[in-house]
């Protein structure tokens, strides 16, 4: 039996960044320094590369782009 829904990392949706929740077991650590830079390189760029997260919220992709995103 085939599943007829999209795969839901090929949409797009603009979402509060409060309604994320990081995930609680996160493996990856950023510093400050790192987290810093990458919000220097997303004023210069833009955020290009959007957080991943599931249908509660959970972030599963890009804790620390949203880190840099409230800076």
């Amino acid at each position: 039996m085939t599943d007829s829904r999209p795969w839901p990392a090929t949409t797009l949706e603009l979402i509060p960044a409060d309604a994320l929740v990081p995930f609680a077991g996160n493996a990856r650590t950023h510093n400050d320094h790192q987290i810093e830079t990458i919000a220097d390189l997303m004023k210069q760029f833009g955020f290009t590369i959007p957080i991943l997260r599931d249908e509660s919220g959970t972030i599963l992709a890009g804790h620390a782009r949203l880190k840099a995103a409230l800076l």
